[in-house]
């Protein structure tokens, strides 16, 4: 007699087409084991919705407002509450903006309750800002006390980080599925972006390609970049034979890119602006990219450097809690003092010289589906 599959609700404020990992990440998840839970995913929308994705169904509720980055949905919270006594599984994606009333009405219920935790949320100075920030710690810390377990992509961000701390003895680390990027046709066409066949003629002529992308916030470390970048500049055939190339894009609750503005103006003609991506123009960059570069001042793990290694560009990654685990455990790449630049530039001319040295097997190995699927498995059905 075939085992009943469990049946998992997923609650997630952000899912795809959303763009950023909070979303992709735990959307990757759900196709990974949906063959052995059958899932519902809540999340926002335009307006309500159902759709099957694959054998996934995504229930997008609308959001009534914004607040900062947080997407608030009376209709999602209401949703979830509704469907938690059909589900043996909940599993709530934080950060959220509506994790407590769904943590505490699944504990009354008995349900199994996990969370896994992409971040502590850091927003820019200001009064009304730190009062976000502070509901957040607290309505997060309170729904970690109610959970039967707890995930986060390494244990080294979760001994660092504010809201996983007190909660050590039920958190584990726990990688998620980091699927290969889109493959696309090596032959240059009228059907490759723009930027993808300049930029190949560049490379053919042997100018060396690097890449960064995410949000352009304050965390992301951005301004670091552009002052390495300057440093290169303003030394004698410090970018020699090298580009640099952005995806991503400006977001409307941080004014953060008209403050930096000024660094890139003078490195304008060094690097080239794609805006944002969709899959299968990603699929052109990680192509294109010789190796890749994440500054962030704060990261839980950095989706974008794992699916750049898997696509065998080297990474330098800042050295902080959560973001270094990736070089720190397969030496695909460096790792730079968070903040600065100087190291930075250093660290940016090593690997122009010995980027194409780097095998990304170690990489393979730590991201292999079977091993990640088992862990995840382990943590949805606690067995």
């Amino acid at each position: 007699m075939k085992e009943k599959r469990a049946r998992v609700l997923v609650v997630s404020d952000f899912y795809p087409p959303h763009w950023t990992g909070l979303a992709k990440s735990i959307a990757h998840m759900c196709e990974l084991v949906q063959d052995e839970c059958e899932i519902t995913v809540a999340t926002t929308g335009a307006k309500k919705s159902m759709t099957l994705e694959q054998s996934i169904r995504v229930w997008r509720l609308p959001k009534l407002f914004t607040i900062s980055r947080a997407h608030l949905s009376p209709a999602l919270m209401l949703f979830a509450l509704r469907s938690i006594h059909k589900h043996d599984i909940i599993l709530l994606n934080s950060p959220s903006a509506h994790i407590l009333p769904i943590a505490i009405y699944a504990r009354a219920l008995r349900k199994r309750l996990i969370i896994f935790h992409q971040g502590d949320l850091i927003l820019p100075s200001g009064l009304f800002n730190q009062i976000i920030q502070a509901v957040f710690d607290i309505t997060t810390y309170l729904s970690f006390s109610l959970s039967s377990a707890i995930a986060t992509y390494s244990l080294d961000y979760a001994t660092h980080s504010r809201v996983l701390k007190p909660h050590l003895h039920k958190t584990r680390g726990l990688m998620l599925p980091v699927p290969p990027p889109a493959k696309i046709s090596k032959k240059i066409s009228n059907r490759s972006p723009s930027w993808y066949r300049d930029l190949r003629k560049k490379q053919s002529s042997g100018e060396v390609i690097v890449g960064f992308a995410g949000r352009m916030v304050s965390e992301k470390g951005f301004d670091t970049l552009a002052k390495a970048i300057i440093i290169l500049a303003r030394r004698k055939k410090g970018l020699q034979k090298m580009h640099f190339i952005y995806a991503g894009a400006q977001m409307k609750y941080e004014p953060y890119f008209q403050t930096i503005e000024p660094l890139f103006d003078e490195i304008k003609q060094h690097i080239t602006f794609t805006g944002l991506l969709d899959e299968n123009d990603l699929g052109y960059f990680y192509d294109l990219i010789d190796f890749f570069i994440l500054p962030s001042r704060s990261e839980c793990f950095g989706l974008v450097q794992a699916e750049a290694a898997l696509a065998g560009a080297p990474i330098i990654v800042s050295d902080i809690p959560g973001a270094r685990v990736l070089v720190r455990d397969t030496k695909y790449g460096a790792l730079f003092p968070c903040g600065d630049e100087k190291a930075l530039a250093d660290a940016i001319l090593q690997m122009q010289r010995i980027h194409k040295t780097y095998d990304n097997s170690t990489v393979k190995k730590l991201l292999k589906p079977p091993l990640v699927k088992k862990n995840i498995l382990h943590f949805l059905l606690g067995k």
